[in-house]
Order: structure tokens, then sequence, then C-alpha cells
């Protein structure tokens, strides 16, 4: 009898350990997408972002934004459109908006913005360039699904695009609408799911994301498409997209596009120095607001690069405020020279009417 009672005692214990198992898988799943998302530390980036509406099927408008490529390394960024009339540079402790834009009399004007530094993470929406593809693209869900691991449950292992996947769902309840939606679609207001999809052969990236609704719709989905390997164990999309049904359910839903078309080289190498200069020809108006309370304005007198500006703007506020105050002083000594000639003859004019009293009295 002890001998027929193993198989069963085998599979109580199987039965009572295969929970826990599963939860540890999901969760070194999830570890996965959270260090792929901070795997890229460096790297250059072009990119082509179109934007497009629709009334159910119908589109409503679309917008295709011009090329820029955008480089990081060390802490240090820039941006800049193809045609290189304007160019972001976060570097040397400040920030730096360079444009170049042509006037009506066929010259072209030169402008420089200096500010405080801006980190990278700061540019919001579509003004941030796509290094979030192939996970999640704000850091607001990446973190409300590591935190909340204990939730999720892997549903089944699928493919998406040809690509072999994990399928996970994280239950978001209602009270937590705001902390796990970085859009408030109000189909997800009453709580809903998040759905993602983890190619752990391709380094953790996720091919697909959906935000689920509790009556099954989606409301929202992100594609991630033509993986490449580009650098060890990074694998990074050419394409990306997100899908924002509106009014997810109903007979003629609002929707809302954006798609990428992304080229990714030089991934967690060195970036040459090339790519966080500007050349700056004389000329260049100079708007220095590093301290903001004193904002500062100059013009360069020969060309340089960005490197160098700093530099020359420091030397210009040294040079000027001595200008300023020989001017303040100048402006000073006039107003007491003024002052003390009306004050004199205000003087004499009381005496002379006082006199002129006293000589109609006598």
């Amino acid at each position: 009898m002890r001998w027929n009672a193993l198989p069963y005692l085998f599979w109580c214990v199987y039965l009572f350990f295969l929970p826990q198992a599963h939860a540890e898988t999901v969760g070194e799943t999830i570890d996965g997408v959270v260090s792929r998302a901070g795997a890229i530390v460096s790297g250059r980036f072009s990119y082509v972002c179109s934007i497009q509406n629709f009334k159910g099927d119908r589109p409503l408008d679309s917008r295709t934004f011009p090329e820029s490529t955008v480089s990081l390394f060390d802490g240090d960024w820039a941006e800049r459109n193809k045609s290189g009339t304007l160019i972001l540079v976060n570097r040397n402790g400040y920030f730096l908006d360079y444009s170049a834009t042509a006037q009506p009399d066929g010259s072209i004007a030169h402008r420089v913005q200096m500010e405080p530094p801006r980190n990278l993470s700061s540019r919001r929406e579509m003004n941030a360039p796509p290094l979030f593809a192939g996970t999640f693209w704000y850091p607001q869900q990446l973190k409300y699904v590591a935190s909340h691991v204990a939730n999720a449950r892997l549903v089944e292992r699928t493919q998406i695009s040809g690509v072999p996947t994990d399928k996970i769902e994280l239950r978001v309840p209602k009270e937590d609408y705001r902390k796990a939606y970085h859009y408030l679609i109000p189909a997800l207001e009453q709580g809903g799911i998040i759905r993602f999809y983890v190619a752990r052969q391709l380094g953790y990236v996720l091919p697909r994301i959906e935000l689920v609704s509790l009556d099954g719709a989606v409301t929202q989905s992100y594609e991630a498409t033509e993986f490449s390997q580009v650098a060890p164990g990074i694998f990074f999309p050419g394409k990306i997209a997100l899908n924002t049904e509106l009014a997810a359910g109903g007979p003629s839903p609002n929707r809302f596009h954006v798609g990428f078309t992304i080229r990714a080289e030089l991934v967690n190498q060195a970036i040459p120095e090339s790519d966080f200069v500007v050349p700056l020809p004389m000329s260049t108006a100079v708007h220095d607001a590093r301290d903001q309370e004193h904002p500062f304005a100059f013009k360069l007198s020969g060309g340089i690069t960005s490197d160098t500006l700093i530099d020359q703007s420091v030397e210009q506020r040294r040079t000027k405020p001595t200008s300023d105050l020989r001017r303040w002083k100048g402006a000073v000594g006039v107003g007491l020279f003024s002052g003390s000639v009306i004050a004199i003859a205000f003087v004499l004019t009381s005496r002379w009417r006082r006199r002129s009293r006293l000589s109609k009295t006598i």
C-alpha cells in the first residue's frame, strides 16, 4: 500500500510547487524585459515619424516629419535634422539649440540659444526619439509591470509576425487606472489588462503590447517588426507603430496611428565627437540663458565651434559689463550735473522772488 501511494504523493508535491515555479518563470521573463529596456547606453539612431488620424477606416489627416538623427554617449546627446539646419546638443554642462533660417534677401540667419542642461528623458510624447523601440514606450508602464510581477501570468506561447513569443497578461484594477496607463483612454477607466508578448530568443524584446478593456476590446496596441541584432545580445526593430482606438467598441471609433522607421548603428559603442559639435559661422546671434535670471546676448565676431562657445560667452560677459558700467557712470554723472543745475536755478529763483516781494513792501 505504501508503494502504491508514492505516485500520488509525487503528483501532490508537483502540483503544489507548479504555481510557484510558473510564477518564477514569468518573473524571470519580466526581469529580462526590464533589463532590455535599459540595455542601450549609446548609439546613433536615424528615424522618420509619421502620424495619421482616422474616423473608422476613413483617414482624416496625416503628416510625415523629416528624418532626424539622434546620437548619445556618456551622458551627452545630440539631435539634428537631415539638412543640418536644426540641431540640439546637450554637452559640456549646457543645452544648445541651433537654427539656420533662410532670409528674404537670400542670406542665412544663424541663431543659438544656450540653456541649462536637459536630460534626454525629459523629451516627451512624439517629441522623444524612439530609443524605446522594442520595449515599453513609456517608463510609467514598464515600472508598473515590474512592480506587479506577482499578478502577471503566462497565458500561452504563440507567434507574432513569425516570431515565437510568451504571451503574458497583467490585470489592472480600477484604482490603478492612472498608474498603469500613459494615455487615459475612457474604455480602460474601469480597469483592464496589459498584454505583452516577449521574444526571449531576441533578447526579451516585445514585438507587441496590447491594452485591453474588460470587455476584451484592444484599445491600444504597440507593434515592433523587422528586428536585427545591433549589438551582442541586443535586437532592435526597424519599424514600430502605435495604434489607439479612442472609442473602442463603438460603431465608428476614432483611431490614431503613429509610426517610426528607424536605423540603428554604433549601438553601445563610442560615438564620433563630430556628432556633438556644431560649426558656428561669424555673426551667429547667441542668446546665453544658462543663468535664466540674467540672460545675455551677443554676436560672434568670427567662426568657432559649439565646443568653444562657452569660452566666448564667458569672455563677452566679462567685457560687456565694463562698458555698461561706464555708460551707467556717465548717465549718473549727467544726472547729477543736471540735478545740480536745476537745484541752483530753483534756489536763485526763490531768492529773486523773495527780493521782489521785499522791494514791493518797501
